[in-house]
């Protein structure tokens, strides 16, 4: 399909869900509708990109789009760091160089600790 013509169905057709975006950007290799989709959809299709080791999609997804919500940098930063060492070194090494994706190698500063339901107190010490 011709990208003109998809982009404009996407715009300004009726909202995609999730399931039909996944299909025509992984199994249809449809890439560059993630310029239009929300970003809680990009980061739903890295995280499944990098469960398949989809090398490719990762590069174009991270390189050429924005993740500017600090719970999705954070979930594509947990993933990568936890996903197939692989795929971890792959993207440090090849995405380094890209300035809109220095955000993939830093920890992520807002970490919970788990909540267990106890108080610590200092008495008990």
């Amino acid at each position: 399909m011709n990208v003109p013509v998809l982009r404009f169905l996407v715009e300004h057709g009726p909202p995609l869900d999730f399931r039909t975006v996944g299909k025509l950007i992984m199994e249809n290799r449809h890439i560059e509708i993630a310029w239009w989709v929300t970003e809680s959809d990009r980061v739903q299709i890295v995280l499944e990109a990098l469960k398949k080791e989809d090398k490719k999609l990762i590069w174009w997804i991270l390189a050429r789009t924005r993740f500017e919500d600090a719970s999705s940098q954070c979930s594509i930063r947990d993933a990568i760091q936890c996903g197939p060492n692989n795929v971890s070194q792959w993207i440090q090494e090849d995405l380094s160089g890209f300035e809109e994706c220095k955000w993939c190698f830093s920890p992520c500063n807002n970490k919970m600790e788990p909540i267990t339901g106890k108080r610590k107190r200092a008495d008990n010490i």
